[in-house]
């Protein structure tokens, strides 16, 4: 069945998907209309993840209906629980036929946003599972984190650091958390300012966090969640006994579908090597009518929510430009680093507009007290 409109496929719907989306809705023409295909039935945020699954009724507030993504009486389509078998230079092959779809859909552009895998709960674990079950997930978790009593966080960035500041705002010193991480300071590794992580290890250490900087640890063969008590040896000669592991790096692209459609596209690493239009790069050009945004690309030496935010009004204004059979000339210059870092809800730090760096006060009222969920929810609630 044809609608009579030409397509704009999305690839994804996680915060690079989603800001790509926002933005192209305002700008492209009426000849047009995204086609949006995610694997979930549900909208995730990752950013406020960490504290639904330590703090009970928090899981709520992670979880959108995808199905809200556009306003009633929109041209655009979200396809859910639908997954991209094959990607075509001018097509896709899906594992589902939707009404008004077929098994293949074609496109006149694409953008690539299938976001990074991750062990849960920093990412959802099972894109089959429904919203309801994600929540239980996260209860289960809940549950674990409450019953530990000794709790080993392993890696010093972003994430690392939060998962620490959540678990011991919500217990109050009444758990052993430990962070092992290889550098002499958090954060300092994954090149934020060390002023930033003197900052964040003082606070860790007055919430009764034990830091263990300059440390490997072996934790091959587990998964994040309860374990049997057991001995780790670190790499700094310590020791630390631990029932609840948290391993928190090991962040990778989702870029199966790209490798197998076009090997060249992707950089030793895995990420979509792009353009500075945030175009795919192919040899001949002839894959400039594809995009990728997010975790996924090659455009940032590391990944902030930042940063991915910025991609979308590039993607946008390139995609409009082609609709409208004009060349591509909006480009994008990966910024300097800019985030915070939330420790609980009335603690964190930063590194923010010219180079300054927030203390606790002002990342609180940035970010730490709501993690950014009033923003998630009006988005996928239209």
């Amino acid at each position: 069945m044809s609608s009579g409109l030409k397509n704009v496929v999305i690839i994804g719907a996680g915060l690079g998907g989603t800001n790509a989306i926002e933005a192209i809705e305002h700008v492209l023409p009426a000849t047009h209309r995204m086609v949006v295909i995610t694997e979930n039935e549900y909208a995730y945020f990752p950013l406020a993840a960490l504290r639904a699954a330590t703090v009970p009724g928090w899981e709520e507030k992670v979880l959108g209906d995808v199905n809200t993504l556009f306003p009633k009486g929109s041209r655009h389509v979200v396809l859910p629980g639908t997954k991209v078998l094959e990607l075509k230079e001018h097509s896709v092959k899906v594992d589902k036929v939707r009404p008004g779809f077929e098994e293949e859909i074609a496109f006149d552009q694409l953008v690539y946003a299938t976001g990074s895998t991750y062990a849960f709960p920093f990412r959802t674990c099972d894109r089959s599972k429904t919203s309801s079950e994600v929540q239980v997930l996260f209860r289960t978790f809940q549950a674990a984190i409450k019953k530990a009593e000794s709790i080993l966080i392993v890696g010093g960035g972003g994430s690392g650091v939060e998962f620490a500041g959540e678990i011991a705002a919500q217990y109050k010193g009444h758990k052993k958390i430990t962070l092992a991480h290889t550098g002499a300071l958090p954060l300092v590794n994954t090149g934020w300012k060390e002023k930033v992580g003197r900052n964040v290890q003082r606070q860790l250490k007055d919430m009764n966090v034990v830091i263990e900087p300059s440390s490997k640890v072996n934790t091959k063969g587990l998964s994040n969640g309860p374990i049997d008590r057991q001995l780790f040896d670190l790499s700094n000669g310590r020791t630390v006994e631990a029932d609840f592991l948290i391993v928190a790096h090991g962040i990778k692209p989702r870029t199966e579908l790209m490798r197998t459609f076009l090997p060249k596209a992707l950089d030793r690493d895995g990420f979509v090597r792009v353009k500075p239009t945030l175009q795919v790069v192919s040899a001949d050009g002839s894959l400039d009518h594809l995009f990728a945004v997010g975790d996924v690309n090659d455009a940032d030496p590391t990944k902030q929510a930042v940063w991915a935010d910025a991609h979308g009004p590039v993607v946008a204004a390139n995609i409009a430009a082609l609709a409208s059979g004009r060349a591509p000339n909006k480009t994008y210059t990966s910024g300097t680093r800019l985030g915070v870092f939330s420790l609980g809800p009335s603690g964190g730090a930063g590194q923010i507009y010219f180079g300054w760096v927030a203390g606790a006060r002002l990342t609180t009222m940035i970010k730490s007290k709501v993690l950014f969920t009033d923003e998630f929810k009006k988005n996928w609630n239209k």
